[in-house]
């Protein structure tokens, strides 16, 4: 139902809501992670200063074991001021059994959390290029473990 709400066009001069429409690039704002082992769940939000494309969560321990999750928009102002990406993974015991999207083999202990890395990248809502990316975390070489680009630490 939220996704609906972002194609509505409010009332007014079309031309008038183009004047307050933001027009800045699209950079990340903060990002959340949090891990739940009662529920055996992982939760992610990611807000943007202006709109996005979606974007990509990249997870890993050890470097050699990355995952890649698309993360999508849950919520975003009318104006285009700000975006709010969310995904929510299951956690699951089989690596075979992981899905993109859906779930992660990286549990909530002390030393997997110790471990962690995190990469997320937004992309722009025009041209779906990477408008901006972060990593958080344990230090990680993004680009030797799966190729990916430099980005800031947050």
């Amino acid at each position: 139902m939220i996704w609906l709400l972002a194609c509505f066009q409010p009332p007014g001069d079309p031309d008038d809501a183009d004047a307050t429409r933001y027009e800045g690039p699209t950079e990340l704002d903060w990002v959340e992670d949090d891990c739940d082992p009662d529920k055996d769940t992982w939760s992610f939000t990611v807000r943007t200063v202006g709109w996005t494309s979606g974007g990509l969560l990249s997870l890993s321990a050890d470097g050699v074991v990355v995952e890649a999750h698309d993360i999508d928009s849950a919520a975003s102002a009318e104006d285009g001021s700000w975006d709010s990406l969310k995904l929510d993974l299951d956690i699951v015991g089989d690596p075979r059994d992981a899905q993109p999207g859906k779930s992660t083999v990286w549990l909530c202990d002390a030393a997997t959390l110790e471990a962690m890395s995190y990469r997320v990248v937004v992309y722009d809502p025009e041209t779906g290029d990477k408008a901006d990316c972060a990593v958080w975390g344990a230090d990680l070489d993004w680009n030797d473990a799966s190729g990916y680009s430099a980005c800031d630490p947050i």
